[in-house]
């Protein structure tokens, strides 16, 4: 059995400053992308995915988006199921620990 992944990926997308609000609505419309703030044409952009590929296609459909200058990779992390388990243990372990002393 695969483990499940989740990916969380960062952008900065260039448009003119005229088109900033379009652009914005447009990428808020499309599953997986978000926009968090944008100032004179420049966009802060989140991309969820299960998968690197899915992240690489959501790219390509910001490069691809009319009045799109430029799209620039900032972050990108990935976690699976079995780290989130195990970091949810150890939070456990820590505070029943903590609660104890």
């Amino acid at each position: 059995m695969s483990e499940v992944e989740y990916h969380v990926a960062s952008y900065v997308v260039l448009t003119r400053p005229e088109n900033e609000a379009l652009i914005t609505d447009q990428i808020n419309q499309l599953p997986g992308l978000e926009v968090h703030a944008s100032e004179q044409g420049k966009l802060v952009v989140t991309a969820e995915a299960n998968n690197t590929r899915k992240l690489a296609e959501m790219a390509g459909i910001l490069e691809l988006m009319d009045l799109v200058l430029q799209v620039a990779p900032v972050y990108h992390e990935f976690t699976t199921e079995q780290d989130t388990v195990q970091t949810t243990n150890s939070d456990a372990e820590e505070s029943i620990r903590s609660q104890i002393k």
